[in-house]
């Protein structure tokens, strides 16, 4: 059975604890700001800062649990998500980050929309693999799976 067999099995036995799971989370904190630099922050005090080429500081900061950044001059993109949005804006505003093929290359960011299928299976493979899985973490692996399945409804 494949890793990606194995993910999907799991997921549909996969109910959430409401106690400790609530009905609408953060799941994304980031900007893209004009010049296209992303800035992401993953987790509280996780404090992050660029000076545009437009020569604006801009900031993200607060991870998932208090998303703030800088009000910048307007120009940034919010790509703000949250468990309830839906599927389309997610595939739109979903970022990995990657190192490349070789894992040697520096940081970038690639929409979810613009991942090619090997690796989105790679990234479900690898998330999946943890010994414990974040209500985050559960939420990209699903949302993974359904842009993989959104691209079979498309072609």
């Amino acid at each position: 059975m494949t890793d990606l067999t194995n993910t999907l099995k799991w997921l549909s036995t996969y109910k959430p604890d409401p106690a400790t799971e609530a009905a609408n989370f953060i799941t994304q904190n980031a900007i893209r700001t004009p010049d296209g630099t992303y800035l992401v922050s993953s987790h509280n005090h996780d404090y992050q800062a660029h000076t545009d080429s437009n020569g604006v500081l801009y900031s993200v900061d607060g991870g998932y649990e208090e998303c703030t950044w800088s009000n910048g001059n307007g120009q940034e993109e919010c790509l703000r998500l949250s468990s309830d949005d839906p599927f389309l804006e997610v595939r739109e505003k979903l970022l990995w980050g990657s190192y490349g093929k070789s894992g040697k290359e520096p940081l970038h960011y690639i929409r979810l929309k613009d991942m090619e299928e090997e690796h989105i299976k790679n990234v479900i493979g690898i998330l999946s693999s943890h010994r414990v899985l974040t209500k985050t973490c559960n939420w990209r692996i699903s949302m993974m799976l359904k842009e993989l399945e959104y691209r079979k409804d498309i072609v």
